[in-house]
């Protein structure tokens, strides 16, 4: 929670100590726009996509570049670590599913999915993803058998983004519908149907989505120039 990293047009990434906001270092390296950055868990290394096809990892304490990785790629609009940081992923416009090797810096899995994917996040045992499309529909994946094990649909335009809870029985996502929705993972007993919230208040498409470390609170940003904040539903 020391540091606050921020990516922009010019192709730059700046890391800054939230204390006092001073400009720690700038990370250089990328063409075109920062369009996702993503610390790993334990806080030391950062990963970066933008508009030239390829994701970047970052050791945070020096700045130095340690990998990048732009073997053939289509666009990549988000990337996540895996709860242990040991694994980083992301989804495709092209629909494959990528997952990086951290430590032995080398691929584990790629999985193909349908095209347009636009968002993706871990599930909090690193067991599966979900990955948000055009379509406006979430697909879940099991990592262990690389197969589809569930879809949620709902959403009028594309998923921008997604974040599981802490203890994983909800899943929130934001999208160009101008709405966020809160779906529970497991459906109620007896149901074959997701228990799902609907938040409307955002006047523009949201961006952004992320949940507070408690699990408790909602963020979600938009075009609209707000930030919102909203109360995780009571198990």
């Amino acid at each position: 929670g020391g540091s606050l990293a921020t990516g922009s047009s010019d192709g730059l990434i700046r890391l800054w100590r939230v204390s006092d906001g001073r400009l720690i270092r700038t990370l250089s390296g990328h063409a075109g726009w920062i369009l996702d950055l993503e610390f790993s868990q334990d806080g030391k290394r950062l990963a970066s996509t933008a508009q030239d096809f390829t994701v970047r990892l970052w050791r945070v304490g020096d700045g130095k570049l340690m990998t990048t990785i732009d073997e053939g790629l289509s666009a990549v609009y988000r990337v996540t670590f895996s709860p242990d940081s040991s694994q980083l992923s992301w989804a495709e416009e092209n629909g494959m599913i990528r997952i990086w090797d951290v430590d032995q810096n080398s691929w584990l899995a790629a999985i193909q999915g349908p095209r347009s994917a636009r968002s993706v996040a871990f599930n909090p045992d690193g067991s599966s993803l979900a990955v948000g499309y055009s379509s406006g529909s979430i697909r879940l994946w099991d990592l262990v058998n690389g197969a589809e094990s569930g879809q949620l649909t709902g959403h009028l335009a594309p998923v921008t983004d997604l974040a599981f809870t802490p203890g994983g029985e909800w899943l929130v996502s934001g999208s160009l519908d101008q709405t966020v929705r809160i779906w529970r993972t497991q459906p109620d007993e007896g149901s074959d149907l997701p228990e799902i919230y609907i938040l409307t208040g955002h006047t523009g498409p949201v961006n952004s989505v992320a949940i507070s470390p408690d699990g408790e609170v909602i963020a979600s940003a938009s075009d609209d120039d707000t930030i919102l904040l909203w109360s995780i539903p009571e198990n």
